[in-house]
Order: structure tokens, then C-alpha cells, then sequence
């Protein structure tokens, strides 16, 4: 029988997060571009020399010539009260996001609640596809809930249990709702 907790989730049914849009409320890439070309605007046309070699190998270049801030981080509060919430009741809790994995690393020191992070590493761009075929290898399909916000994020609602949505597009709401249950919806 499934432990079931206050949320009607089973406990033994992991809880995948995004970063990006999601737990935080920013971009790290974003952030990390801004913050490389304000220390020299001569690195932009590096950006599509790096570009050619792939998503993973530019996030790899930016992310080594900058210094992200993690605690200055804007997080989603209601994200990641419900992610304490989860994490309390006993939940196992991950992240997986298309940031560098160094960087996801470093933000869980400061909300140590995940088990497992899931990063861009290895030339791999953790993102769409990539991060689907990541979350069913390990969990199995079906075997995840999954909480996202960007169309991206839609092979991966297909292939969780439930889903849980921060601040979707009308179109994606629609979409992943044809695909799987939708849990719950935060909005701004």
C-alpha cells in the first residue's frame, strides 16, 4: 500500500523540480551571461563559437569565467515551501535542471533538501529529451512527479505521474493537462 501524505502524493514517488523559472525565479544562464559580458562585453562573440559545439559546451564556457551568487538567488517561496513541506513528510526530493550541474551542486548546499541533483555535465544539455530519458532511466515511467514550467518541460510531464506547474503559459497548462494529472499550479 502507498504512503500517502497531505498532498495525496505517494512518499515513495519522488519529487523532480526544475531550477530555472521554477524553484528560482530567474535563469542561472541569464545570469551568468550578464554578469560575463558586464566583466567584458569582448566575450559575446565567443558565445557562437561556443555555440557551435553545442548548448552543454557553451554553458560550460560562460559558467567557467563567472562566479554566480547563489545565495542572492531569487527563490520561488512558495516552490520551495512545498518542497520542505514534501521533504518533511518524508518525500525524496530532486533537481534536475539544463544549469550546469556544478551550479545546481552548489544552490542545494543552501536548500539541503534533495537527494539526487541532476545537472548539464559531460556534454550533455540536461534539457527536454535529455532530462526525460535521464528521469525514466532512473525512476522509471510513471515513476516521478514532476514539477516545471516551460514548454520544454513537456516530454517530461508526459512521462511523470503528476505534474506541477509554476507560472505556466495558457498553451502548456492545456497541453501537459492532456498528458498527465496536474497536481497543482502556482502562479505570480
Amino acid at each position: 500500500m502507498t504512503d500517502i501524505n497531505e498532498t495525496g502524493a505517494g512518499k515513495d514517488v519522488p519529487l523532480v523540480t526544475d531550477l530555472d523559472g521554477t524553484l528560482i525565479k530567474t535563469d542561472l544562464l541569464v545570469v551568468a551571461v550578464k554578469q560575463l559580458v558586464k566583466k567584458n562585453i569582448l566575450y559575446l562573440p565567443l558565445f557562437f563559437f561556443w555555440l557551435l559545439k553545442g548548448n552543454a559546451y557553451l554553458k560550460k564556457k560562460i559558467f567557467e569565467r563567472v562566479k554566480i551568487d547563489t545565495a542572492a538567488l531569487p527563490f520561488n517561496e512558495a516552490v520551495k515551501q512545498f518542497l520542505l513541506s514534501e521533504y518533511n513528510n518524508g518525500r525524496k526530493i530532486i533537481l534536475a535542471t539544463a544549469s550546469p550541474e556544478t551550479e545546481a551542486k552548489k544552490l542545494a548546499v543552501l536548500f539541503p533538501v534533495f537527494s539526487e541533483v541532476y545537472g548539464t555535465a559531460n556534454n550533455v544539455n540536461l534539457k527536454g529529451l535529455n532530462k526525460r530519458n535521464k528521469l525514466v532511466q532512473v525512476f522509471g515511467e510513471k515513476g516521478f512527479d514532476y514539477i516545471g514550467d516551460a514548454d520544454a518541460d513537456l516530454v517530461i510531464f508526459e512521462a511523470c505521474r503528476f505534474a506541477y506547474l509554476v507560472d505556466p503559459s495558457a498553451a502548456l497548462s492545456k497541453k501537459v493537462k492532456l498528458v498527465t494529472t496536474v497536481k497543482q499550479t502556482w502562479t505570480a
